[in-house]
C-alpha cells in the first residue's frame, strides 16, 4: 500500500490496480474507515482512499462547502495524473462525489454513493452531540486513546462512535491532540448539509446503495435520485444502519463488486 500526502496537501492512501476507484468517506471519519473495503476490491482496482479537507491527515480549509472540497479532490486527481475514475462516496464523500459527477461528468465512470441523497439535510443530533462532546473533551486529563474511547463511551453511550472518534486523536509531544479541529467542524457543519443544485439528469451508471434501518435515502428520495440520475439503481441492503460498510461489510462489498464487474 502506498500513501502520501500531495502536494496541495492532501492525504491519500492507494492499493491494488487496474481502473482508478477513487474513495471519500464520510463526515468526521477519514480514509482508514475504508481500508477493509479497499482491500477486497484491490483485486480488480487501483483504489486511492482520500482524507477529505478538514478529516485525517488532511489540512483545515477555511469552507466545509461541497463545490470547495470537490474541487480540491479534482486537483488531487489531476496530479496524480488520474484523467477519469470510479467513485464511490459515504455520507459527505457521497454528496462529494455527486457534484462530481455533475459537475465534472467527464472524470466519472461509475458512480456509488453510499446512504445519502442528493438533497439538503436537517442538522443530525448525533453529529451535534459528538462535536459538542470533542470540543469539550478534556484531552490533556488523558494519557491513551483508550482512555478517551472509554470517555466517549460514557459521554455518548455508544460504543462504535467511541471506537471511530479514537481514531482522529494524535500524539504530539507525547500529548493527546485532534487530527482535526472540531471548533472549526461545528462552526462550519451547516456547510455540509446544503445541496442547492437544480436537477440536470447526469446520464453516469450509478448505484445507490441504502442502509434498510437508515433513515438517510427515503422512499421518497428515490424520484429525486431519478431526476439527477436516471440510470441508478437502488440497493437496501437489510438491517443496515447508515455505516452501512461497517454493518454489513459482506452484502456491500457483494454489491460494489457486482456494479464493477469485478466478478
Amino acid at each position: 500500500m502506498t500513501s502520501a500526502v500531495e502536494p496541495s496537501g492532501l492525504f491519500y492512501r492507494e492499493r491494488g490496480s487496474g481502473d482508478v476507484l477513487i474513495i471519500l468517506h464520510g463526515f468526521l471519519g477519514m480514509s482508514d474507515n475504508w481500508m477493509s473495503i479497499a482491500r477486497a476490491l484491490s483485486d480488480c482496482r487501483r483504489v486511492v482512499l482520500v482524507d477529505l479537507p478538514n478529516h485525517g491527515r488532511s489540512p483545515r480549509t477555511e469552507s466545509l462547502r461541497i463545490p470547495v472540497m470537490a474541487h480540491r479532490i479534482i486537483q488531487l486527481m489531476d496530479r496524480l495524473g488520474i484523467e477519469r475514475a470510479d467513485w464511490l462516496g459515504h455520507s459527505l464523500g457521497g454528496k462529494i462525489a455527486m457534484y462530481i459527477a455533475l459537475r465534472w461528468p467527464e472524470r466519472v465512470r461509475r458512480l456509488i454513493v453510499v446512504d445519502i441523497a442528493p438533497r439538503a439535510y436537517p442538522p443530525a443530533p448525533i453529529h451535534q452531540k459528538i462535536l459538542n462532546a470533542m470540543v469539550q473533551t478534556p484531552l490533556q486529563q488523558f494519557a491513551t486513546k483508550t482512555e478517551v474511547a472509554n470517555y466517549f463511551i460514557q459521554t455518548l453511550h455508544n460504543p462504535q462512535i467511541a471506537a471511530f472518534l479514537a481514531k482522529n486523536l494524535d500524539y504530539e509531544d507525547g500529548q493527546l491532540r485532534w487530527r482535526i479541529d472540531p471548533v472549526h467542524l461545528q462552526r462550519h457543519y451547516p456547510d455540509i448539509l446544503q445541496w442547492d443544485i437544480p436537477p440536470k439528469a447526469q446520464r453516469i451508471e450509478a448505484l445507490f446503495i441504502a442502509g434498510g434501518a437508515s433513515p438517510y435515502i427515503r422512499p421518497e428520495d428515490e424520484a429525486l435520485i431519478a431526476q439527477y440520475f436516471p440510470r441508478a439503481a437502488i440497493v437496501r441492503i437489510p438491517e443496515a444502519g447508515h455505516w452501512v460498510h461497517i454493518d454489513k461489510r459482506h452484502e456491500t462489498i457483494d454489491a460494489i463488486r457486482s456494479f464493477l464487474s469485478c466478478g
